[in-house]
């Protein structure tokens, strides 16, 4: 798979909710405070001629793969820019501090061996369609879903249903627009009004989607709409 296919994202939250992340880690709260040593021990692992230790990692020792921080956070901006590592921030959930993280990514970032300039991804939701009441309609599946996050359960991904019979309570509401605040749904056009606003704003080297869409053939046009106007960028 690697080189120049994959980069290898590094973050400290397992992604899942805490009881499954409490079953992978009984030990993951007092782990979050080895997290920057473990990045680096990572690093040690996959650079070659490593005479530091007699610990070798195959295949990955020499591989040098490029490594990324991920995070929701302002602790993950400063340790990427510690590291000089390029920054991914997931405000595809946890949009309400991405322009700080950035900022203090790009204010506190120090030249590495791996990046000699900062370098930003972020992460947004993306649902397109040939017309926009389509893609509103594919888009009732990713309300659903964070609807039941917000509410303390998890379902698999639920089909889309007429965004007229959604029924949420006021609370639900008011978290599912402030947790999907960087969500481009609707046609070509549309989408890409808002994804030049988005660029112009944060000034992203990348975006990285997520497309909570039911339907497989959907989501593959999905992509394939959004790739055809991102090649503008």
């Amino acid at each position: 798979m690697h080189p120049n296919r994959i980069d290898l994202g590094l973050g400290r939250a397992p992604g899942t909710d805490q009881q499954t992340a409490d079953a992978i880690n009984p030990n993951r709260v007092k782990e979050v405070y080895n997290f920057p040593k473990n990045v680096q021990l990572l690093q040690q692992y996959l650079q070659d001629n490593d005479d530091s230790t007699n610990v070798r990692a195959f295949p990955g020792n020499g591989t040098e793969i490029p490594l990324w921080i991920l995070g929701s956070s302002t602790d993950s901006a400063y340790l990427a820019a510690q590291l000089g590592l390029p920054y991914s921030f997931a405000s595809h959930f946890a949009p309400q501090i991405l322009l700080e993280a950035i900022k203090i990514y790009r204010d506190n970032f120090k030249p590495s061996k791996q990046l000699s300039a900062p370098y930003v991804m972020a992460g947004i939701n993306v649902i397109a369609a040939d017309d926009n009441k389509h893609a509103e309609f594919l888009s009732t599946s990713t309300k659903q879903i964070f609807a039941e996050i917000i509410s303390g359960k998890r379902s698999p991904l639920m089909p889309p249903v007429d965004p007229d019979k959604l029924s949420f309570s006021v609370q639900q509401i008011a978290a599912i627009l402030h947790m999907l605040k960087y969500s481009f749904v609707g046609d070509k056009k549309r989408i890409s009004e808002q994804i030049s606003s988005f660029i112009a704003t944060t000034k992203v080297d990348e975006v990285i989607i997520s497309s909570n869409i039911y339907d497989f053939q959907e989501r593959l046009k999905s992509h394939t709409l959004f790739a055809e106007l991102m090649h503008n960028y």
